[in-house]
């Protein structure tokens, strides 16, 4: 993906994910596989998906105010070692204190692949 197009979704996204407008104490803690991130928090762990299936690293941005559920997922295919980087980047820069709605990173989807 060329860069600049990279840039300019990332900050659609980033615009979506910073002005939705509910506040922190009408929020509830989001859930995902059998983990609750609080609002405002930032957590990352392995899913287990089945027996003999390596798992899934996944990290939860749950932010301060209401907005949209988003899902970016990388290493789906074995080559695809930009968008884990890009990840990986954008969790380096991201707290969970600043954003609306809810981001959830999957840094590598099919780890059998990498």
């Amino acid at each position: 993906m060329p860069r600049r197009l990279y840039r300019t979704l990332l900050g659609g996204l980033l615009c979506a994910l910073l002005t939705a407008h509910a506040t922190a104490s009408e929020r509830a803690p989001f859930t995902l596989a059998d983990e609750s991130i609080a609002v405002g928090e930032a957590q990352s762990w392995y899913v287990e998906v089945s027996d003999g299936v390596p798992a899934i690293p996944v990290t939860v941005f749950h932010g301060t105010r209401e907005g949209p559920v988003v899902t970016l997922s990388a290493g789906t295919h074995g080559d695809e070692f930009p968008t884990i980087s890009a990840l990986q980047h954008l969790h380096a820069e991201l707290d969970a204190s600043d954003i609306a709605g809810t981001l959830v990173l999957v840094l590598g989807a099919n780890i059998a692949s990498l």
